[in-house]
């Protein structure tokens, strides 16, 4: 995932997540309820979940691609330890 979709990725789950918790929003669904009963069409649950728990994993090196689990860090910042790896250099976190 490329740095600017994981931002606007993460910048979508925020604004879902505050607009779901918005009393105002959760007043629209109590009225619907009320008038036309509980609501029975697609969700997307399962989808908003996926992408929080993609969200949650470390972003790959942008030097090798490589996992946080082939990085360790030291006071010079994240190395790879990834034998062979083409970026056997230093990286920032991120």
């Amino acid at each position: 995932m490329t740095d600017r979709l994981r931002l606007a990725a993460q910048a979508l789950l925020d604004r879902l997540t505050a607009v779901h918790a918005d009393p105002a929003y959760e007043s629209v669904w109590v009225v619907s309820q009320m008038h036309v009963g509980p609501y029975a069409g697609p969700t997307y649950t399962e989808e908003l979940d996926a992408l929080r728990r993609a969200l949650a994993e470390p972003a790959p090196c942008p030097e090798c691609g490589h996992d946080a689990g082939h990085h360790s860090w030291s006071v010079d910042g994240w190395l790879c330890v990834e034998a062979g790896c083409p970026c056997k250099r230093k990286h920032t976190d991120g």
